[in-house]
């Protein structure tokens, strides 16, 4: 009767705990060990083996729900990141599109079979115009020559770029077209507009001619040289100046270098520090803002005035002028000018010399001071003969004209040339 009421017990016991984790896992299993000697034993063995089953699963079940929230929130993450990644590209997919469309060029991507898949608005503006076969696969081409250009980027990996009239709009122009490899994927490739560019290319061109043929229709020795001091054009007045080799001077020499050759040949102004006098020359180069105009005194006893002018390309143009004849007239003439004034200061007669405009030009000679007729007075005189000479259509008589101081007067014959009168108030001419 114990042994059934004990393994009743401890089979109550068992169901108990096994339906009631709360119980099964505050129960201590030491208290099973002294029982299990005893009447009931194997209840207890069982009992003590259900409660340890049910820890290890329930413990195997915890780790795995454990395990799954973990998974579940890394899922959720990779999730996260993946939509937001995906947001990006979707973003940045539109902000490429956009610039491409915004894009005045045409730009296009062919696939690995060289056919045009992908293009912007500017594309195909261009090729709107054009009509589509119906065995062509992909879009229309930009220029028929444009398919073989991809090939050969494509096989060569190498970029290839040609320039080639198209026709767009009615219009005939000129673009840079090129191809870039992309790997095994295709080319990709875009058209520049360079009709402007050739436009002004022409204008420069012609500029440059025009200037070519005024360089060699000048007859001052004339040099143009580039911002980088090398010599761009010159005419044969330049080569003739300085005899330097004409050869020579096609190889764009640098100014330093054409300075140098002169200094050789003395063609240059005798300096006690060259080094200085060429280096303020090449300052001109990087200072100059208005014509600069200096003159050189060579040692053969030539005078050249040399003017430097900035170049509207970059760089200098310099004009060398041989003025060794003008300073010489100039200073006969002032020599000549002096030697009349002397000559006729020491006359002893009034000496009037009137222009051919009918201007007093000299007025001397001996006459006393208290004699001679004030300045004012003289030059009225000329002008009311230049007037009679005009009324009277320059007679070759010339005009009779006086001249009163008191009552002195002083009368004579206007002519081109001097009259003269003496003390007594006689005419010569």
């Amino acid at each position: 009767m114990q042994k059934k009421t004990a393994c009743i017990s401890w089979g109550f016991l068992a169901g108990t705990m096994l339906s009631s984790p709360a119980l099964a896992n505050s129960f201590d299993e030491s208290s099973l060990y002294p029982m299990m000697g005893v009447t009931g034993s194997a209840l207890a063995l069982s009992l003590y083996l259900a409660v340890r089953m049910y820890r290890l699963t329930a413990r195997s079940a915890k780790e795995k729900i454990v395990q799954h929230a973990q998974q579940e929130s890394a899922h959720n993450e990779q999730l996260s990141r993946l939509q937001a990644e995906n947001e990006k590209l979707k973003s940045d997919l539109k902000n490429y599109s956009t610039i491409l469309n915004m894009s005045p060029y045409p730009i296009w991507q062919r696939d690995s079979a060289l056919n045009v898949r992908f293009y912007n608005l500017a594309y195909g503006e261009a090729v709107e115009d054009i009509v589509v076969k119906d065995d062509m696969e992909g879009a229309p081409e930009l220029d028929k020559k444009t398919r073989l250009m991809a090939k050969s980027a494509f096989e060569s990996s190498e970029p290839t770029s040609e320039r080639r009239y198209i026709v767009i709009g009615g219009e005939r122009r000129l673009y840079q077209i090129s191809e870039f490899p992309n790997a095994q994927e295709g080319t990709v490739g875009f058209a520049v507009d360079m009709s402007e560019i050739e436009a002004l290319q022409e204008d420069l061109q012609r500029h440059i001619s025009a200037q070519s043929d005024l360089l060699e229709s000048s007859a001052s020795a004339m040099a143009i040289y580039g911002s980088d001091m090398r010599l761009k054009s010159f005419n044969y007045a330049f080569v003739s100046l300085w005899k330097l080799d004409e050869m020579w001077l096609e190889s764009q020499p640098t100014y330093g270098e054409i300075l140098e050759a002169l200094r050789e040949k003395r063609k240059l102004p005798e300096q006690a520090n060259f080094q200085l006098f060429k280096q303020q020359q090449i300052k001109l180069f990087t200072g100059i803002i208005d014509p600069h105009e200096e003159f050189f005194y060579l040692p053969d006893g030539k005078a050249l005035r040399v003017i430097a002018i900035p170049h509207a390309l970059g760089g200098i143009m310099f004009a060398y002028e041989d003025v060794t004849d003008r300073l010489a007239l100039e200073r006969s003439y002032n020599t000549l000018i002096a030697v009349q004034r002397e000559t006729l200061d020491n006359l002893h007669e009034g000496v009037a010399v009137f222009g051919e405009d009918g201007r007093l030009r000299s007025a001397a000679g001996s006459r006393p001071p208290q004699n001679r007729i004030p300045r004012q007075r003289v030059l009225r005189v000329a002008l009311a003969a230049h007037l009679h000479q005009r009324l009277l259509g320059n007679a070759a008589s010339g005009i009779f004209w006086c001249a009163e101081r008191k009552t002195k007067r002083i009368c004579g014959r206007h002519s081109p040339v001097v009259a003269t009168s003496d003390a007594a108030g006689q005419r010569h001419s």
